[in-house]
């Protein structure tokens, strides 16, 4: 999708405060009005979403599928590695974590190597082989499940699109993905696929997606 320079550049015609969950209303104002909502879930609070769907009688098969594992750390909502399925691994979940930097390979390998109901795929996936590579490992394991609490999805590059073949493999109870917050609703952004992007750094992967 193009969007004229002048269109995207549009200010909002409400204040940006009532704008879905605040999200054009800056990170640390959408956090505050997000807390003061009972009913509504604090940005990445997956371990209460999960607690949540299980009091409602759903049962969890306690597995994850991380697309973008990074360092596997855990981390902050205000970190770079902020991941909930990092966590949610660390606390125990069997997990397949995907992950193609190879700089990043080395603590991967270190923190989850010896864990038999964790397996780390150490290369970057193509869209193509998103189903084929889900399915062996899920058949192949047996903790895992078609079924995984929380499919996470960062990779920097088509995140919309590997979502998008995830979900036609695996049925997941929660889906974390990011947004762009420059792009509000009701516009609409997808990057496209590239196969030349699968091996290239990731500011050159954001690079690209600006120039989509």
């Amino acid at each position: 999708l193009t969007i004229p320079r002048t269109q995207a550049l549009q200010r909002l015609e409400y204040p940006s405060i009532f704008s879905p969950n605040a999200v054009c209303h800056g990170r640390s104002q959408a956090s505050q009005f997000q807390r003061k909502s009972a009913n509504t879930l604090f940005v990445g609070d997956v371990q209460e979403a999960l607690a949540r769907l299980q009091r409602r009688g759903i049962a969890l098969s306690n597995f994850v599928v991380n697309f973008g594992a990074a360092d596997g750390e855990c981390g902050s909502y205000e970190d770079w590695n902020a991941d909930p399925a990092n966590c949610l691994v660390m606390e125990g979940a069997a997990g397949l974590l995907v992950e193609g930097n190879p700089e990043l390979r080395q603590l991967l390998l270190n923190k989850f190597g010896e864990r038999s109901d964790v397996v780390l795929s150490l290369e970057y996936l193509s869209l193509s082989n998103v189903s084929t590579m889900l399915r062996r490992h899920i058949e192949q394991t047996p903790a895992f499940s078609y079924s995984p609490d929380l499919l996470k999805v960062d990779l920097d590059h088509s995140d919309c699109l590997f979502t998008e073949e995830a979900v036609s493999t695996i049925h997941p109870k929660l889906l974390h993905v990011e947004y762009a917050s420059r792009v509000p609703p009701p516009m609409d952004y997808v990057q496209h696929y590239q196969d030349e992007l699968l091996s290239v750094s990731l500011r050159e992967r954001q690079i690209s997606s600006l120039e989509d």
